[in-house]
């Protein structure tokens, strides 16, 4: 599932207030459904692993303040892994809407509850930029996450959700293990995802109708 920012009056569409998240982890909860971790999933898709009977998996895009502020604490209270994928430059930058500080990310990243995911330095759109600017967008952000947190940053996040072959390739070449995309127009499961470099998505705004249909299972066809 995607969520964006968490804020106590929304602004977009996309943004939840902390009372409806809380409506979302409770519907999680009273589901029977499991979130678990990233690295569960990668491993699930890789080997055919085991996962929980009804798994899920929760990402937050763009390292927003609410991230922090709301989203983070209801996670720790819930006992709820996720993944917050991080674009470099807006770090500590709060014009307009507030983001994480470097502090405030690496005491989220020393949680084992959480996963750091490069989401690029400046969030263009992949398919649009230069190969010069793409290696840029692709590579440096994760130097400049591996240096500030002190350690490995092993997944991305497309900005957009938006990817092509090229960008796949560059990504799989600055050695990230996988990537998270977004399956407009067409949102998939998991394990419908085309390979471990375009894993899609749903959008938080379908969870009451996915939740119906989440399952896990050692036997499912993985991903190349």
């Amino acid at each position: 599932m995607m969520y964006h920012d968490i804020l106590q009056e929304k602004k977009i569409i996309y943004d939840l207030t902390p009372q409806e998240l809380r409506k979302h982890f409770e519907l999680i909860k009273s589901s029977q459904v499991t979130p678990i971790s990233l690295n569960q999933l990668i491993a699930h898709l890789r080997t055919g692993s085991p996962l929980p009977e009804k798994p899920i998996l929760l990402t937050f895009d763009d390292g927003y303040g609410g991230h922090y502020q709301y989203a983070y604490p209801l996670l720790k209270e819930y006992g709820y892994p996720a993944v917050f994928s991080i674009h470099t430059s807006w770090v500590g930058v709060n014009a307009g809407r507030t983001h994480l500080s470097w502090q405030q990310l690496k005491t989220m990243a020393n949680d084992s509850l959480i996963t750091i995911s490069s989401h690029s330095k400046t969030h263009p759109a992949l398919t649009k930029i230069s190969d010069q600017k793409l290696y840029q967008e692709v590579v440096e952000s994760k130097k400049i996450l591996e240096s500030k947190l002190d350690r490995p940053v092993n997944y991305f996040t497309y900005p957009y959700g938006k990817y092509d072959l090229r960008a796949k390739k560059v990504v799989a070449k600055a050695n990230y293990l996988a990537a998270i995309a977004f399956g407009t127009p067409t949102e998939k499961f998991a394990n419908q995802s085309e390979d471990l470099f375009s894993i899609a998505r749903f959008e938080k705004s379908r969870l009451e109708e996915v939740i119906l249909q989440a399952w896990g299972n050692p036997t499912l066809a993985q991903c190349n």
